[in-house]
């Protein structure tokens, strides 16, 4: 007779074969498992290993697991249509990309297959991303998405150019690498900036300060084959056209530097000694620091100063007031990704128009 977990096994096994869980989709947890089937942590954990090296799940430490089917399953049509995401599923708007995109060709022959993610960061060896990318394109894909922001390497996926069928990116476009055939969605970045620092003119600021990422050198940007002008310079060229609306000078009254070089003393230096009260932030980075600097100063976010950041993350509401936020509109780019899966498109670009999202203590 067959053990416990064996049983389990074969079960779930054959709900996946039916579809009872969706393609790509994020699978429950050892706990959460053992406490749906009421088995033990140790049968629950025995048996998504067993799935796992039968090829029905893939698992990325830290991550979670996720439904797919065994290659020997995958060849057994030739209607199967395989999508691999370089996309961190599990956060903010790329979680809340995927969910739709999941949604939307649940009822197709798609596999839809989130890639792992852990590489790509500026610490990053050219190895490490050479070998990264072998891996992933040991198996074929007859639709590749991407996150494209500036630490992929474009330049070593334009040697796999030729064994994909499609290209999406989505989001960003920092590719300096020329890809004709590949579709892009990409967010109106100026507008991003536009509607941020209009909304912060609304509020009732007068300077803005900006917090950004880390420059890139040269170097690193031939290297992955990015673009000079990246998603932040076109922010801020969209807060400067919104000073040049407000008639308020944009060179005395703007200024960036780098988040993580900023600390709560230079916040109060800002606020207090150098006067600037609107905010402007890349995906709320260090925005508590703004939130205690002011505190410190016995002023309050929403009345003394104002902080938007961008993406709509899940993070808003931790603060009080809760950030108004300018939404990447990710439900529209999974709607337009899926629509290219499924009509086979190439070399359609498409600017996906952002949307402020004010918080409940706005002025306007």
């Amino acid at each position: 007779m067959p053990s416990k977990t064996e049983q389990l096994f074969q079960t779930v096994r054959q709900q996946i074969l039916d579809g009872n869980y969706a393609k790509g989709s994020k699978f429950p947890a050892g706990r959460d498992f053992a406490a749906h089937y009421n088995v033990s942590y140790l049968t629950a954990n025995n048996v998504l290993k067993m799935l796992e090296n039968e090829g029905f799940l893939l698992r990325y430490h830290r991550k979670g697991s996720f439904v797919t089917l065994p290659e020997i399953t995958l060849k057994k049509s030739d209607d199967t249509f395989k999508a691999g995401y370089f996309v961190d599923v599990n956060v903010s708007y790329f979680s809340r990309f995927f969910k739709e995109l999941l949604t939307l060709t649940a009822a197709q022959d798609i596999y839809n297959i989130p890639l792992d993610m852990t590489p790509t960061n500026i610490n990053t060896s050219p190895d490490e991303y050479k070998r990264w990318l072998e891996n992933i394109f040991s198996k074929h894909y007859n639709s590749i998405t991407i996150y494209a922001d500036r630490h992929f390497p474009f330049k070593e996926l334009k040697k796999y150019e030729n064994e994909i069928d499609q290209i999406n990116f989505i989001f960003y476009d920092s590719c300096g690498v020329p890809f004709p055939n590949a579709n892009r969605f990409i967010v109106d970045m100026e507008q991003v900036g536009y509607l941020g620092a209009s909304h912060l003119f609304e509020c009732g600021a007068k300077k803005i300060f900006m917090n950004t990422v880390s420059n890139l050198s040269s170097s690193y940007r031939l290297q992955m084959g990015l673009k000079n002008e990246d998603h932040e310079f076109l922010i801020m060229k969209g807060i400067e056209r919104a000073f040049e609306e407000n008639n308020i000078d944009f060179w005395k009254n703007f200024k960036t530097c780098e988040s993580a070089s900023i600390s709560e003393s230079d916040f109060i230096k800002f606020i207090r000694d150098e006067k600037f009260d609107g905010f402007f932030s890349l995906s709320n980075f260090h925005l508590e620091r703004i939130y205690y600097a002011a505190k410190a100063l016995n002023m309050k976010p929403g009345r003394d100063i104002f902080c938007v950041e961008t993406g709509n993350s899940a993070w808003n509401n931790i603060y009080a007031p809760p950030l108004s936020s300018i939404s990447f509109n990710e439900i529209e780019i999974a709607r337009l990704t899926a629509k290219a899966m499924l009509e086979n498109w190439h070399g359609k670009c498409i600017n996906i128009q952002p949307e402020i999202i004010k918080n409940k203590t706005s002025k306007h």
